[in-house]
């Protein structure tokens, strides 16, 4: 079985458990986010992160893969679309930021998913990765295509082997994985 669908059998305990172990992770990205910005939050789960930013007063549109997550980031109040990194629903060049908070590792097509990341953001925009960039005892399970070691050097290191990465629009990428 997949991640994906492991994580779409337990998309309630994933919003209510596991999102609280990951507050920590989400503070890191959050303190990244200017406020004020428009965000585009690519695999947004539940949407708890999304919550915290929109309380901050950016403008947050989000997609997940699953409906299961979409459905609990929309109870939220989230703009949410059911869709994936490598086909992204949205305008290009359309937002400030674009964050990704442990998908990589789940997407397949790497190269499509940071074209349509990079394509998403105006000019001068960042995406903001915090991903599994080593396997650990703990991450091994939910990943389905291995490590995603985020381009760029890490502003924050977080537990399970999490790096969390700032990078500018244009920038040219390299990737690790």
């Amino acid at each position: 079985m997949s991640s994906l669908a492991t994580l779409a059998r337990i998309a309630w305990a994933y919003s209510t458990l596991i999102s609280k172990a990951l507050r920590g992770l989400h503070g890191i990205v959050e303190k990244q986010v200017p406020p004020g910005s428009s965000v585009l939050d690519v695999g947004c789960g539940p949407g708890i992160l999304d919550s915290t930013l929109q309380s901050r007063g950016n403008r947050v549109a989000c997609i997940d893969v699953l409906p299961q997550m979409a459905e609990l980031a929309f109870r939220r109040g989230i703009d949410v679309a059911v869709g994936s990194a490598e086909m992204i629903p949205a305008r290009r060049a359309s937002f400030d930021v674009a964050v990704t908070v442990l998908v990589m590792h789940q997407v397949k097509d790497r190269g499509r998913a940071m074209g349509e990341i990079l394509s998403s953001l105006k000019p001068g925009g960042r995406w903001i990765a915090a991903e599994f960039a080593r396997r650990s005892v703990v991450n091994w399970i939910f990943m389905d295509y291995g490590p995603f070691k985020p381009p760029g050097k890490p502003v924050a290191k977080w537990l399970f082997g999490v790096e969390v990465a700032v990078l500018p629009q244009g920038n040219a990428l390299t990737s690790s994985d």
